[in-house]
């Protein structure tokens, strides 16, 4: 019984020197793909133009921002499905009009310093940040916007040409619309977003169907780390929010990490 204890103990160990040493020896960390979460969101308001220009003046070189629907079938950047959390009105963003929401002051929640700052259209992004940033378009919850796809689809065609497509990708947690996106823009890179553990198998299968996984960090290890590269993914890293994390998350070579601050 105390022979196999040992024999217990010394398999631990060794797998765990198995993991510190491979990925020691992973290649280094892209140092410069910092993606700004929302923008800068530790210094202004999320998703507002004020984080965006922040993650600008940062040095990051791709920034991230989440997308939804208006009333009247206008896209517009903001994270919750309702206006409660960053304008205090409980509404949802699908019940009000691209006029309405421009309305609505969604900076002084943060600081009364951003008092006065307004929702984002993909259009303003767009036409201020396209031609010097990479940006990463979350779809947040798709399948409560019909059609919403087909709308991005067609903003996107109007604004980029195919020669810029490399500036741009899009992700979102719902994979058929990421899947129905493929058929409209397969030329621009596609991802899903992952907060919850994956069998390793899985991730076989998604490599054959998109480009990139956003993963969050706690579902992270060497083993997902290598079935991800084996099935040839792009791997984001985020919910990084110290030093420490960043540091365990730099050990393995991942393809950038989604942060509201650097930690370089």
């Amino acid at each position: 019984m105390i022979q196999l204890k040992y024999l217990v103990v010394i398999v631990f160990l060794l797998t765990f020197l198995a993991h510190y040493f491979l990925a020691a020896d992973s290649p280094s960390f892209n140092e410069e793909l910092f993606i700004a979460h929302r923008g800068l969101s530790s210094l202004a308001p999320e998703n507002t133009m004020s984080s965006f220009n922040h993650a600008a003046l940062e040095g990051f070189n791709m920034i991230e921002l989440d997308v939804q629907m208006s009333k009247d079938k206008h896209l517009v950047v903001i994270h919750d499905i309702t206006l409660k959390r960053t304008a205090g009105l409980d509404k949802k963003i699908s019940d009000l009009t691209l006029k309405e929401l421009k309305a609505l002051d969604v900076g002084e929640w943060y600081d009364e310093s951003f008092a006065g700052e307004k929702i984002p259209t993909l259009d303003e992004v767009f036409m201020k940040f396209k031609d010097r940033y990479h940006l990463l378009i979350d779809l947040k919850r798709p399948s409560i916007y019909p059609g919403i796809e087909k709308v991005l689809t067609d903003k996107i065609l109007d604004t980029y040409s195919p020669h810029e497509f490399s500036m741009l990708s899009i992700q979102s947690t719902e994979l058929k619309s990421i899947m129905l996106l493929n058929t409209f823009l397969p030329q621009i890179k596609k991802g899903l977003v992952i907060s919850s553990r994956i069998p390793y198998h899985q991730l076989n299968e998604l490599g054959a169907k998109i480009d990139f996984i956003t993963l969050h960090k706690r579902c992270l290890n060497y083993y997902v780390y290598q079935q991800a590269k084996r099935a040839k993914l792009t791997l984001y890293i985020w919910g990084i929010h110290n030093k420490y994390d960043y540091k365990n998350v730099k050990r393995l070579a991942v393809d950038g990490v989604v942060v509201g601050k650097r930690f370089d």
